[in-house]
């Protein structure tokens, strides 16, 4: 998501790494561009890359990389932000949706209620509400523990914005370096949201859950 917003011309994420092949192919991508953009108002490219990508191919070693292979015709420069998510003031959107969930917690501890030996034979006494898609639903814990989560690397196994992966390169001329068929389908996210049978769809934007993802580094090219 963060590439499509910014309009990157490459994002590097921890579910496909980085191979060097791929990176000489985004070099390449890097020099037709620039060549491209000969005598326009150059504003530059940008490469994203997640600091779980890989531990091989740091952000200086893919900066210098491309800095050795541009022979003078274009520089990079790095730029690591860190930890930007712990917000701010919340925006009316966070407000908001903090009242929603919290009225919908409401609304699921008043249906699932009961006597104690009621509550405990009940597996979904115990759930995370959370959003799925465009989706505000309520997972069991032994659901979320058992199939939903990745717990070595701490995400969800399913991501949201993997199916708009391939949006990203095509906005910015980069061959496509990913399977589709291991995106994962809006109808898919929709089937298991279903399947749980929990929760209510929300009509709210989907964004991308605070905390999930660790910082993103950057990598600009400038003419």
């Amino acid at each position: 998501m963060g590439g499509l917003s910014t309009g990157a011309l490459a994002v590097y994420t921890p579910e496909e790494g980085i191979k060097l092949e791929t990176l000489m192919k985004d070099i390449n991508t890097l020099r037709g561009s620039f060549a491209n953009d000969q005598g326009m108002n150059r504003a530059g490219k940008i490469i994203l890359r997640n600091e779980k990508a890989s531990a091989t191919y740091t952000t200086e070693i893919i900066a210098n990389m491309i800095r050795e292979e541009a022979q003078g015709r274009f520089e990079s420069r790095t730029s690591i932000p860190g930890h930007v998510q712990q917000g701010g003031t919340p925006s009316p959107m966070d407000r908001v949706r903090a009242v929603r969930l919290a009225t919908k917690c409401i609304q699921y501890l008043e249906t699932h209620g009961g006597t104690k030996a009621e509550v405990h034979d009940n597996p979904e006494s115990a759930a995370v509400i959370g959003i799925k898609g465009a989706a505000v639903v309520f997972t069991p814990m032994a659901i979320l523990e058992a199939t939903d989560t990745d717990w070595e690397n701490r995400r969800p196994k399913q991501a949201y914005w993997r199916n708009l992966r391939g949006i990203v390169d095509v906005l910015s001329g980069r061959k496509q370096t990913f399977d589709a068929a291991d995106l994962v389908d809006d109808n898919e996210i929709q089937e298991q949201t279903q399947g749980h049978g929990q929760g209510q769809a929300q009509e709210e934007p989907a964004q991308e859950p605070t905390g999930e993802r660790v910082g993103e580094e950057q990598i600009q090219g400038a003419a």
